[in-house]
């Protein structure tokens, strides 16, 4: 009960890693569990890892005794997560998006302004051909959305580019 108390204070909810996945153990604010749910990131005691990762890093989630950034790490670490696809999760949420894992690899997704935009996460200095960059940019397109490339440099610095593909003036 001691052990309780002292997470209530600290923490809204607590979890552990189990089995490759986020599990949420025991919630201490009722209305902050209903909203993770509410906005898809909660789901059958299961939460989506970038969310639980943000979510340590804010305090707002226990996992093993641990949170902030220590535990947000641990999240990212265990789970083999790319840190910078975390690090533009945690700036989008950070901006009031709610992102969600793209259906592309190394994306993310998230509706603003009645727009949904899609956002590929690249590593300063990862080689790219050009034409990988405006075949996901059509493909994002194609599905409606709005092709963003954000690329996070060494120091964790986020730059955010539109990348429409357009065809060649003749």
């Amino acid at each position: 009960m001691g052990e309780d108390k002292g997470e209530v204070a600290a923490c809204k909810a607590r979890a552990r890693l189990e089995g490759g996945s986020v599990v949420l153990e025991k919630c201490f604010d009722s209305g902050y569990c209903r909203n993770l749910e509410r906005l898809g990131y909660l789901r059958d005691r299961t939460l989506d890892p970038l969310e639980a990762a943000y979510q340590a890093s804010r305090d707002m989630l226990c996992l093993g005794g641990i949170r902030g950034w220590r535990a947000a790490i641990g999240v990212i670490a265990s789970l083999g997560l790319s840190l910078d696809t975390a690090l533009v999760y945690f700036d989008l949420r950070r901006k009031g998006r709610k992102p969600l894992a793209g259906v592309r690899r190394g994306t993310l997704v998230y509706e603003h302004g009645g727009r949904v935009y899609e956002v590929l996460v690249l590593s300063e200095g990862y080689p790219l051909k050009i034409g990988s960059l405006v075949e996901w940019s059509r493909g994002a397109s194609m599905d409606n959305h709005s092709p963003i490339v954000a690329i996070v440099d060494r120091t964790g610095l986020i730059t955010y580019y539109e990348a429409r593909a357009v065809r060649g003036i003749q």
